[in-house]
């Protein structure tokens, strides 16, 4: 619904700067779920006098309430004052307008297959209306915006932008964008036709329908075969799967390489998982 470009490098450029530039799209009632780098004070207390809460993983310069080993969910509600002022992060009035403390409602549960827990910063402070773990699953739903930017990047072909000026790569953006939409846009379409979640519709399907019958939509029966290509293959929920983030593109990374099939990877670890401890 809304995306922010900025120049490769300098002040102002990175996402913070540019989450604050859309900052303005939000309605009252709206939930903001986020990673840890949207976690601050400044970002909550101007989200909260709009009538929009926050979900973020904790922040790491941020101190975890929580002690000892996670078995449960668990919950508190901590009191967060306003930060010291730095005409480096805000003007004087911008700072002056900040109310003198924030109440945060920080949530901590463990999930299978992951060393660390997870702790959760929240401004929806009533336990009655929003449960702990109801908050956990919505801040679950985060990983989508992961894939999604994956299915920009990879499916969409927008991983390397061709044009060689400014102004040229900010229209590849907003065209690379209006396709995604269109397919997002199908997807949904067919989703509704076939009973199902849009999520369960393969994206690259769905594009694949748009690519092939797009310029010969007429008719209705046009359009029909479109959502009879694009739902011919669905994406079903796998929960508990354990994928180590390795990348099958050479190019520059700083993750690591997948250098066999998925598949047999899987049974490796699945084997090692399942071969009994040795003896002392």
């Amino acid at each position: 619904m809304n995306y922010a470009t900025a120049p490769l490098s300098g002040k102002g450029t990175g996402e913070r700067s540019l989450f604050r530039e859309t900052r303005g799209v939000f309605s009252p009632g709206d939930i903001v779920v986020g990673d840890s780098n949207f976690e601050s004070f400044i970002d909550s207390a101007l989200l909260v006098q709009q009538g929009v809460d926050v979900v973020c993983c904790i922040n790491g310069a941020r101190k975890s309430p929580f002690e000892g080993v996670c078995k449960t969910i668990e919950e508190t509600w901590v009191t967060v004052p306003k930060p010291k002022f730095c005409s480096q992060r805000f003007s004087r009035d911008e700072w002056e307008a900040l109310p003198d403390s924030i109440t945060y409602r920080m949530i901590r549960y463990a999930i299978q297959g992951r060393r660390e827990e997870v702790v959760i910063v929240t401004t929806l402070t009533d336990a009655k209306q929003y449960s702990a773990e109801q908050i956990a699953e919505l801040y679950g739903f985060r990983w989508d915006v992961e894939v999604d930017i994956c299915t920009v990047k990879s499916t969409m072909g927008m991983c390397d932008l061709r044009s060689q000026n400014p102004e040229n790569i900010d229209l590849e953006i907003a065209v690379g964008i209006l396709a995604y939409n269109l397919v997002r846009a199908l997807m949904c379409d067919a989703a509704t036709v076939a009973l199902c979640h849009p999520r369960e519709i393969s994206f690259s399907r769905s594009r694949d329908a748009w690519i092939l019958y797009s310029n010969e939509l007429e008719t209705a029966n046009d359009l029909l075969w479109i959502i009879l290509s694009a739902t011919s293959r669905f994406v079903r929920d796998r929960p508990g799967r354990h994928k180590p983030r390795e990348i099958k593109r050479r190019n520059l990374t700083k993750f690591a390489k997948l250098r066999e099939p998925r598949p047999s990877r899987a049974e490796r670890i699945a084997a090692a998982a399942a071969k009994p401890p040795e003896t002392p």
